[in-house]
């Protein structure tokens, strides 16, 4: 998607392969800050993240929680206005 926002925002620039996204570590743990993180392992959010699905399987999060619930889990940690 990094590639598609480039060329679309730089049409001028040439099409690159490589990945332009940095690889950022968790605050907290220092893991991989990435989806399956923050969603459902990062053990600083367990308390907020059970406030808003009790499941934290990535696949059930992704295919039975409502984006609503999710949505509402980014914002109390603070992430939702980073995405």
């Amino acid at each position: 998607m990094a590639h598609l926002c480039r060329r679309k925002c730089y049409p001028s620039q040439p099409y690159d392969v490589t990945p332009d996204l940095h690889l950022v570590g968790c605050n907290y743990c220092k893991s991989l800050l990435a989806v399956e993180h923050i969603l459902s392992s990062c053990s600083a959010y367990k308390n907020i993240r059970e406030k808003h699905y009790s499941n934290s399987q990535l696949p059930h999060i992704l295919t039975n929680i409502s984006k609503h619930h999710i949505f509402n889990y980014l914002s109390e940690i603070n992430l939702f206005n980073k995405l």
